[in-house]
């Protein structure tokens, strides 16, 4: 997934580091690299029930795997 991805799914960088649980200048880096480190893009997934999906195969399978994708 693409920061702006996020973005969109949770309409603000604010309303998406509530839902993650991190700092609002965490997801303004992640904007600015043009990247969400890979961790993060596995609870992201979790968060959105799949909604959103992790670039990674390996991280998408380990999700699906465990019965926890949407």
């Amino acid at each position: 997934m693409t920061p702006s991805e996020l973005i969109t799914y949770f309409k603000t960088q604010a309303l998406a580091a509530r839902a993650l649980g991190c700092a609002q200048s965490s997801i303004s880096g992640w904007v600015e690299q043009g990247h969400i480190p890979d961790g993060r893009q596995y609870q992201i997934q979790l968060a959105t029930d799949g909604r959103l999906l992790a670039d990674r195969p390996a991280l998408r399978i380990a999700v699906e795997g465990a019965g926890l994708n949407a």
